[in-house]
C-alpha cells in the first residue's frame, strides 16, 4: 500500500475536528518539509550573521529547521504503522514535535541573546559655558545674574529628556534660547524645605541639543559652585566658567567625592578669569563643583 492512499482511521471516540486533521496532516508533509528547509537556511543565516563563528547556536538553529524535516519525513512511514494504531502515531508524532520545537527555539533565543553585544548603555556629555562675570557689588549692594550655556551630546538620541533646577525662595531661573529641541513651559514643584524644582521636559531631534538658562539672584555665599545634574549617567563634562572680574577661586571639591580623580579645574594660560572644569567619564547621574570665592565680600546680601 503506497503513502499516498494510507488510510487514517478516526480515533475512536474524538472529535469530529481531530479526526479531520488526522486526515490532513499526511498530506502536508511536502510543506511542511518545504518549511523545515526555509527555516532551516534562515537561522543559519541569522547565525552567520549576528554570533559569527558561535557553534552551538549554529547547531541549535539548524536543528530547528531539521526537526520540520524530520517530522514531514516521518509520515512515509505511516503505512508500516497498524492501521488502528495511526491516529495514535500522528498524534504523538505532533505533540514530539511541539515539545522538541519549542525546545530549541527557546534555546536559539536565548544562546541567540546571550551572545549578541548588548545595547550600549544611555549616556550624554555636557559641554558649555557658565558666564559668571557679571556678579558684582555695586556700590555695596549685589548684583547677581548668571547666564550658562549648555550643550548635551548623546551616545544615542533619546526619545525625550529634562533638566531640572532646584531653587530658594527668592532665587529665579529663565529658559533663554534652545536649539534642536523643543521644550515645554517648565513644572514647578511645591516648595519643600523652601526649595522648589523647575523642570523642563525636551524632546530631541537629533544626538545633540542646547539650552540657555539665565539665573537671577541664585548666588550669594563665600561657598558655591555649579551642578550638572543629568537623567542618565554622564559620559564628559567639559564646561568653561567665566569668573568675575579680579577675582578667584580656590579650595574646590566635587559631589560625589568618588569622582575627585575623574575630574580636574583648568586655569588656561593668558585666561585670568576663566577656569575649566573637565571631567571624563564619571558616571553618576549628577555632578557637582563647589569652590570657595570672595565675590561677595563688603557686599550687602
Amino acid at each position: 500500500m503506497t503513502e499516498a492512499n494510507t488510510p487514517i482511521p478516526g480515533l475512536p471516540g474524538g472529535p469530529s475536528w481531530l479526526n479531520a486533521l488526522l486526515q490532513i496532516i499526511p498530506t502536508l508533509k511536502n510543506r511542511i518539509q518545504l518549511v523545515g528547509f526555509v527555516v532551516l537556511i534562515g537561522l543559519v543565516v541569522v547565525s552567520l550573521v549576528y554570533v559569527p563563528g558561535n557553534i552551538p547556536v549554529l547547531i541549535v538553529g539548524g536543528s530547528l529547521g531539521i526537526g520540520f524535516l524530520i517530522f514531514g519525513q516521518a509520515f512515509a512511514y505511516l503505512h508500516a504503522i497498524r492501521e488502528k494504531d495511526r491516529a495514535l502515531y500522528i498524534i504523538a508524532l505532533v505533540v514530539i514535535f511541539l515539545i522538541y520545537e519549542s525546545l530549541m527555539a527557546i534555546l536559539f533565543v536565548g544562546l541567540l541573546a546571550r551572545e549578541m553585544p548588548a545595547a550600549p548603555e544611555q549616556r550624554v556629555s555636557i559641554s558649555g559655558r557658565g558666564d559668571f562675570s557679571q556678579l558684582s557689588c555695586a556700590n555695596g549692594n549685589k548684583v547677581d545674574t548668571v547666564r550658562v550655556d549648555q550643550t548635551y551630546t548623546f551616545n544615542q538620541t533619546p526619545e525625550n529628556y529634562h533638566i531640572a533646577v532646584n531653587l530658594s525662595e527668592g532665587q529665579s531661573v529663565a529658559l533663554i534660547g534652545t536649539e534642536n529641541s523643543p521644550s515645554s513651559d517648565p513644572e514647578i514643584s511645591e516648595p519643600v524645605n523652601n526649595v522648589r524644582t523647575y523642570r523642563w521636559n525636551f524632546t530631541p531631534k537629533g544626538p545633540t541639543f542646547s539650552t540657555t538658562l539665565r539665573f537671577e539672584n541664585a548666588n550669594g555665599g563665600k561657598r558655591e559652585g555649579i551642578s550638572f545634574p543629568s537623567a542618565y549617567p554622564i559620559g564628559d563634562i567639559d564646561f568653561e566658567i567665566v569668573l568675575p572680574p579680579g577675582k578667584a577661586i580656590t579650595d574646590v571639591k566635587f559631589d560625589p567625592s568618588s569622582i575627585s580623580g575623574s575630574c580636574r579645574f583648568e586655569k588656561p594660560n593668558g585666561h585670568l578669569s576663566t577656569r575649566r572644569l573637565r571631567c571624563h567619564n564619571p558616571v553618576n547621574q549628577g555632578v557637582t563643583a563647589f569652590w570657595t570665592w570672595d565675590v561677595w565680600d563688603n557686599c550687602v546680601l
